[in-house]
């Protein structure tokens, strides 16, 4: 029995870099959710999640398959800038045919944009079109190609489990509501800084969010970019939702002592067979799992929550739906026709708060199970095996809980249903967050010293049954408890009885949990980072002795997070653009602060440059350094990949990128003088000087000249400046030059007379 588990990388898919099956599924998010859009929408952009959480690493195939769907989105790029000039150089005669060569690029860039979405988002909003050059398309164009957008809905979060193979998918939805009509659309976060921890207290809130549009998907940058409605949120009152769980704002002792999961939880299971597959499920069989007296979802939850959570219901079905078994993995389809077959029957699925769909295995979908996470009621779920553990998961991803791990396994902690889904009791880390626990049973934040602790199987006598520590670094939680082969914990592997256990979660729900420990007597877990030290001394039947031990934490480093914006942007051969790079440190906070040098990686015959060669941060501190870049002056259009770096000496260095678009405009904008007009005769006194100025790729600035000295400039419509005219009497000459965003420029003058 190892004292702590290995804190290796956690073996989930990638959420980054997916498979080419799921890089199949369909483009689009149209009305509701289709299956195909949750496998192509699979994200979680975060470079490193919580300490002993990161992701598991791309494969070879995987990094292989990600460069080549980039490079084509490079060059399809290229090819739109290359129609854009030629549909800007072409007489009248040949407008319409380069427009639809313009509308060609568009759809094959889209395709393959698309990709990158999937793949890769950060890389994708620095291949964005910058609004400057966007307007340069025609309207029909532009209606076709991504945009920047603000929309606001509700967050909605997914489980695609697959627990044979061990791999778990969780993607992310905004539900916006658009002229009456419900949409989603695939969310994919793309900011390095955000943590898995960030990304789930989105579920269940209602946001406003700043993103890029590609079709069906918003890809989001910046944590900054989702604002969080505070009249929606929940914030500590029952969950909006109606899931049966109220929401906080977490970690401390008041998260304790208010049941979050609570109530009967009424749930209809439909039996549902494909036209050519039966279901090998039986209503008898299933009612039993669900509701039965043994090993039930029911008394899973009962135990667990100690008869604050129970399920009863219907089971009903079989019902054979229109689908194949080798068809399509369209789940959402399936549940409409179940509940169309179901209220045929007589059931009006409406009335229940849970609704899980037992159908059979299709070879197109790649899981075992597939749940909601919260939601509003009747949430829902689907199953392709009919087991008290598999239910028990589902909805419990319904109710809001997340999966039980192992550094190794997504699935590994066998001593919760919410990972390899047997069935037994939950762990301590899933019933407090939950408040299922009372504070009289919990040791919360203790001082070093020696505590005893009952099994959590064991009646509420007063005596503690869990201990939860603080893990500053990271802003989780441990969990320290004893489990015993009692009531349904009979079912409970040898490895997790009669064994003190560990376990981290962030301390609010939804929350993944980690088990990181199973300590036998005289054994203990270490944490240098945050000064945390477990031992258990002694464990007797139902009792064990755990000392702790909390000291000054070591200085742990990491890797800065650094990112750039904008992240993209463009401008003519030769021309000078400036991006701000961000440093964020990243060190523990028993750190000292730190110096990290920048450094830049740009294409040949370009120049660059940052305001300063180094910043000092202390831990946890942020700054931001302007960049200055300059393309080469022979620079042929093209999009060109500009990257900044931030290290600190002896420490792993980060970079962001950003795209600077080469883009020789030929045209000038055009520019007029509207006062004062052409022979006007003016009164000696501070008046207005005032022009028009038009470009398709926008102005820049429009610089006002009187008898050729400059007297101000102005960038915004209406372009003005205040001049007096007092000591200017006399013929004088205006000339208003306007410049615009690649650098061409146009004049335009009047003469004047000052009396």
């Amino acid at each position: 029995m190892p004292a702590s588990l290995s804190r290796t990388a956690v073996r989930r898919i990638p959420r980054a870099r997916r498979s080419p099956i799921q890089r199949r599924a369909a483009d689009a998010l149209r009305g509701g959710l289709c299956a195909a859009a949750v496998l192509a929408a699979f994200s979680f952009a975060a470079n490193a999640l919580a300490q002993g959480g990161a992701e598991h690493p791309p494969s070879v195939a995987e990094q292989r398959a990600a460069a080549a769907a980039q490079a084509r989105a490079v060059a399809s790029s290229n090819a739109l800038l290359g129609a854009m000039k030629a549909l800007e150089r072409a007489p009248a005669a040949q407008r319409a045919q380069r427009t639809q060569d313009v509308m060609q690029a568009v759809q094959q860039r889209r395709q393959a944009l698309l990709e990158v979405v999937r793949t890769d988002p950060q890389r994708a909003l620095t291949l964005a079109l910058p609004d400057a050059l966007r307007e340069r398309l025609p309207k029909e164009a532009r209606e076709q190609i991504e945009q920047r957008v603000e929309l606001e809905g509700r967050v909605i979060g997914m489980s695609i489990d697959d627990h044979e193979r061990g791999i778990a998918r969780h993607p992310y939805f905004l539900e916006t509501v658009q002229a009456g009509h419900v949409r989603r659309f695939g969310l994919q976060w793309a900011d390095p800084a955000m943590s898995e921890r960030d990304a789930l207290r989105y579920i269940d809130r209602h946001v406003r969010v700043k993103a890029l549009r590609v079709n069906g998907y918003l890809v989001v940058g910046d944590r900054g970019d989702v604002e969080m409605s505070t009249d929606r949120k929940g914030g500590g009152k029952k969950d909006p939702s109606g899931s049966g769980s109220t929401s906080g704002d977490g970690g401390s002792l008041d998260t304790l002592t208010g049941t979050l999961v609570a109530g009967e939880q009424r749930t209809l299971v439909i039996l549902a067979s494909f036209s050519d597959r039966a279901t090998s499920c039986t209503a008898s069989g299933v009612q039993s799992a669900l509701f039965g007296t043994g090993s039930s979802v029911d008394r899973i939850y009962r135990e667990s929550s100690d008869n604050q959570v129970t399920f009863s219901g219907d089971v009903v079905g079989p019902f054979t739906i229109p689908y194949s078994a080798g068809g399509s993995c369209d789940f959402n389809g399936w549940g409409a026709a179940a509940d169309s077959a179901a209220r045929a029957a007589g059931i009006d699925p409406s009335r229940y708060t849970r609704i899980s769909y037992a159908v059979p295995p299709n070879g197109n979908c790649g899981w075992t199970g597939i749940a909601y996470v919260g939601g509003t009621p009747p949430t829902r779920s689907w199953v392709a095996q009919c087991t008290a553990g598999i239910f028990a998961h589902e909805i419990g991803h319904n109710l809001r809980f997340k999966h039980a791990s192992t550094p190794t396994s997504e699935y590994g902690d066998g001593s919760d249903p919410m990972g390899s889904a047997p069935a037994v009791q939950m762990h301590a880390a899933n019933r407090i967050m939950a408040g299922w626990l009372p504070a009289t049973s919990i040791v919360d934040g203790p001082a070093s010293g020696t505590y005893s602790i009952a099994a959590l199987e064991a009646p509420d006598t007063g005596t503690p049954q869990a201990i939860r520590l603080r893990k500053s670094d990271t802003g989780e939680y441990y969990y320290v408890s004893l489990r015993q082969a009692a009531a349904l914990d009979a079912n409970l592997s040898s490895a997790y009885r009669d064994v003190v256990t560990v376990h981290r979660a962030t301390g609010t729900m939804p929350s993944p949990t980690m088990l990181v420990a199973r300590l036998g007597a005289g054994q203990s877990f270490n944490d240098t980072a945050n000064g945390i030290r477990v031992t258990a001394q002694s464990i007797s039947t139902g009792m064990a002795s755990v000392d702790v031990q909390t000291t000054t934490a070591a200085c742990t480093r990491a890797a800065p997070v650094v990112q750039a914006s904008p992240s993209s942007q463009t401008g003519a051969p030769g021309a000078t653009l400036r991006y701000s790079v961000s440093i964020t440190n990243r060190n523990g906070s028993t750190c000292a602060s730190s110096v990290f040098a920048l450094a830049q990686s740009i294409p040949s015959g370009f120049s660059g440059s940052f305001a300063a060669p180094s910043v000092t941060l202390a831990p946890g501190a942020s700054t931001t350094v302007s960049w200055s870049v300059s393309s080469a002056a022979q620079a042929t259009d093209g999009v060109y990949a500009v990257r900044a770096s931030a290290a600190e000496s002896g420490s792993s260095a980060a970079s962001a990128q950003a795209s600077y678009l080469v883009y020789s405009d030929a045209s000038a904008p055009t520019v007029s003088v509207d006062w004062p007009t052409d022979g006007a005769v003016i009164a000696g006194k501070p008046t207005s000087l005032s022009a028009s100025a038009y470009d398709a790729g926008g102005i820049s600035r429009v610089d006002f000249l009187v008898n050729g000295k400059s007297v101000g400039y102005a960038t915004t419509a209406p372009y003005q400046v205040r001049w007096n005219a007092k000591k200017s009497k006399g013929t004088n000459t205006l000339t208003a030059r306007a410049i615009d965003t690649t650098g061409n420029a146009s004049e335009a003058t009047v003469r004047f007379t000052v009396k």
